[in-house]
């Protein structure tokens, strides 16, 4: 008898999983917020933009004596004027660029300690 009650407690709660209410979301389910990034893509190429920023006012001043120790420290170092410019030209080449390309960068200050 008992072997009997489970398989007919199985067997209703399987035709129950299978109703089309049985996944539909709560209706008291409350309102998730957007994922999205609503990120806007410039008019403005990549290559054009980091040019633009590397000659702005606020951008950070270059030190010529620390540059001068890391490159004679670590021969052939760019600066990041170098670095960023470069960077950009050659994902520009392979295809990347605003429209497409979302970049993350981790700042580590423990190796070479450049303003960034």
């Amino acid at each position: 008898m008992l072997f009997r009650n489970s398989v007919l407690l199985l067997c209703a709660s399987s035709a129950i999983a299978f109703q089309p209410m049985a996944f539909a979301p709560s209706r008291n389910a409350v309102a998730r917020p957007s994922t999205s990034l609503n990120i806007v893509v410039d008019k403005t190429g990549v290559l054009e933009k980091i040019k633009q920023i590397i000659v702005a006012e606020d951008y950070p001043a270059e030190n010529a004596k620390f540059d001068a120790l890391v490159k004679s420290t670590f021969p052939g170092a760019m600066s990041n004027k170098d670095l960023e410019t470069k960077v950009v030209e050659i994902l520009a080449k392979k295809g990347f660029e605003g429209e497409n390309t979302l970049l993350a960068t981790s700042l580590c200050f423990d190796e070479l300690a450049r303003r960034l």
